[in-house]
């Protein structure tokens, strides 16, 4: 990771039974935002003791980039 780069960790909560679909959601998501410009890297983690917790992570090459992907 370069000293140009931007870090976004997100912690999110799917609603009680909705686990798988937040997982499939973000697999998509996972796919669709690697594929952008400017992206280093895009994990997703689920909870093991929490099962409705995630967590981003999210590396961006540059703050534009990262701001192009929140647009």
């Amino acid at each position: 990771m370069s000293l140009n780069n931007v870090r976004r960790i997100v912690r999110l909560k799917s609603h009680d039974g909705a686990e798988t679909r937040m997982r499939e959601a973000l697999i998509l998501l996972q796919g669709e935002t690697a594929a952008e410009p400017g992206c280093v890297s895009f994990e997703f983690l689920q909870s093991l003791s929490v099962p409705e917790g995630f967590l981003l992570i999210e590396d961006f090459a540059s703050p534009a980039a990262l701001e192009v992907h929140m647009q």
